[in-house]
């Protein structure tokens, strides 16, 4: 059976305005990068519909992020966690975990990751490699929030975290800036283009004598390159004590960015 390393959450959230301190947060959608679930919370409804469960959605959400391996979003460094932080009234420690674990390929740009630093958006970055737009605005799902439109509203922002998944299962993104190539393995999780582990339990002894292996599969495969995942394991046995040492160091200092970016540059605190 195909199990996974870890488990990678691309979210987004729809608001009903940019200050977490003023506007609402009025859906969050996720989807498992591996498996494929998607999960709609959905604040807005619940708040007008089912106000005593509204709670229990809040411990939902934060438990499901807490539990994720490790989060991916666009822009969600300097918006999305900081609103949900707001809107939701999280606490810091429960925060800066969120964002320590949090791929951002906006952020990694803004931050100079992928050659001189520079921003675009979703939609931009989305015609330049092949994927599916986006099918509306944000603008528009304010609108939709207040007209109780929660379908379509839960929709938009579903596509939003189909986007992401697509995007990093691509992998390798032309830049819309014409800078260097967006190899999103540089800034993923080490488990997200890691292979998936296969257990043995199906080994069946062939007449031959030989062993036959056979598997069934509980989730999708990761959409990725068998030649990618033999260069990732080559690479990490290759990597000397001295280059795991500068590997570490990099994410150490990549972490602090992430957190200095919190502190200095997130308007909506």
């Amino acid at each position: 059976m195909y199990t996974c390393i870890g488990v990678m959450l691309a979210f987004d959230i729809e608001t009903t305005g940019l200050d977490g301190h003023k506007h609402d947060v009025t859906v969050v959608c996720t989807e498992d990068f591996h498996t494929g679930e998607r999960i709609a919370y959905e604040f807005d409804r619940i708040k007008k519909q089912d106000p005593a469960h509204l709670q229990q959605l809040k411990r939902d959400l934060v438990t499901a992020f807490n539990n994720a391996t490790s989060l991916c979003a666009f822009n969600g460094i300097r918006f999305d966690i900081p609103f949900l932080r707001n809107s939701l009234k999280l606490d810091n420690n429960t925060v800066n975990a969120w964002l320590l674990k949090t791929t951002d390929i906006l952020e990694a740009c803004r931050l100079g990751k992928f050659g001189p630093r520079h921003t675009f958006g979703l939609n931009l970055l989305c015609e330049f490699n092949g994927i599916k737009m986006k099918t509306s605005s944000g603008k528009e799902a304010i609108n939709m929030a207040h007209a109780n439109r929660w379908d379509e509203l839960k929709n938009y922002c579903v596509e939003d975290v189909r986007i992401l998944c697509d995007l990093y299962r691509k992998r390798h993104l032309r830049n819309p800036r014409g800078y260097a190539m967006l190899d999103l393995s540089k800034i993923a999780h080490a488990d997200v283009y890691a292979p998936r582990l296969q257990a043995s339990n199906d080994t069946i002894m062939t007449e031959a004598g030989s062993k036959d292996t056979t598997s069934k599969e509980t989730t999708k495969k990761p959409q990725t390159d068998e030649d990618d995942i033999d260069s990732l394991i080559q690479e990490s046995i290759e990597l000397t004590n001295e280059q795991r040492i500068a590997q570490l160091e990099a994410e150490n200092k990549q972490l602090k960015e992430k957190l200095q970016v919190y502190l200095d540059f997130c308007t909506c605190l």
